[in-house]
């Protein structure tokens, strides 16, 4: 196993990793600095970089056109042209459904079917917000509806191989991934605890927050506040391996590379506690190798 820095650039809140096959291209988002950000995954470098007027959560390509994009702005979902670099509509506004809270869209992926599935947290990490009132929506085709009623902080999601499984992060302070069974219609049923960071081996880290998904349907999960990502075992939850990193605050990952065999990493620079560890590279995006596995291409928006 190989790790290395992908992109020197600090991030304030580096997130929603998203390979881009057809342009050899990583997409993230900074949420603090608001900005979707491209890059090359040969050099290293920044060949793209979008900003926004509110904290961006999530930017995922439309399907029919690659210079799309379907990005979570504040409370928003907007689609956006990279080429002009402008906002051409608003699909969806989700502040009604929140109540009056100060919350956000945060992470967010297409299913694979192509609708968009995505949640809420506190706009601030210091907000505090009453247990559990945050929501995970679904939009497709113009129809927003909300899936879980009931969310502290939304994060990861992963589908399994045969679609049939939804995987999905509630970071804190729940700090548990749930498994649910899918269908095609985006229905979600039998919902059951895969992993609790409150439970042995899983209490000594810090917060489960993004995850990826690789051919084997093992789950790669970040950890923030645990300088980590950890495979885990879908079917069992079991904690296979653990990669260490040198950024604390680790936030998500993809697999990317011309054969989707490199993990990518994002992580944040912003409440980053100082060691001879990490002080100076978090907030980095990082390219882990030689992990003995593939992810798969990832789904694109379908409108």
């Amino acid at each position: 196993m190989t790790v290395r820095v992908l992109n020197s650039e600090k991030q304030d809140l580096g997130e929603g990793p998203h390979w881009l096959s057809g342009r050899n291209t990583l997409l993230i988002v900074d949420i603090e600095q608001k900005a979707v950000k491209m890059i090359d995954f040969v050099t290293g470098d920044i060949v793209e970089r979008h900003t926004f007027d509110d904290l961006v959560g999530v930017a995922i390509p439309y399907a029919s056109n690659a210079n799309l994009l379907v990005v979570g702005v504040g409370n928003r979902l907007v689609k956006y042209d990279t080429e002009t670099k402008k906002v051409l509509e608003v699909l969806c506004d989700v502040t009604e459904h929140e109540k009056g809270l100060a919350t956000r869209i945060n992470d967010a992926k297409c299913d694979p079917y192509g609708r968009i599935i995505f949640g809420t947290m506190p706009k601030a990490l210091t907000d505090t917000l009453p247990a559990s009132k945050g929501k995970l929506f679904s939009y497709s085709k113009g129809e927003l509806k909300v899936l879980i009623e009931d969310v502290d902080l939304s994060n990861g999601l992963a589908w399994s191989r045969d679609n049939k499984t939804m995987f999905y992060v509630d970071s804190n302070p729940s700090k548990k991934m749930f498994a649910f069974d899918y269908d095609d219609t985006g229905a979600l049923s039998n919902q059951r605890v895969l992993v609790d960071f409150n439970m042995e081996p899983f209490n000594k880290f810090g917060f489960p927050d993004g995850i990826t998904i690789d051919v084997q349907d093992n789950i790669w999960l970040a950890v923030f506040g645990g300088s980590c990502i950890l495979k885990i075992d879908s079917r069992t939850g079991k904690l296979l391996t653990k990669v260490n990193l040198p950024s604390m605050n680790v936030t998500s990952a993809c697999f990317g590379g011309p054969d989707l065999s490199t993990l990518l990493v994002t992580s944040a620079g912003v409440h980053n506690v100082p060691t001879d560890l990490h002080e100076e590279l978090g907030g980095r995006t990082f390219a882990v190798s030689d992990l003995g596995t593939k992810g798969r291409q990832p789904v694109e928006f379908a409108g």
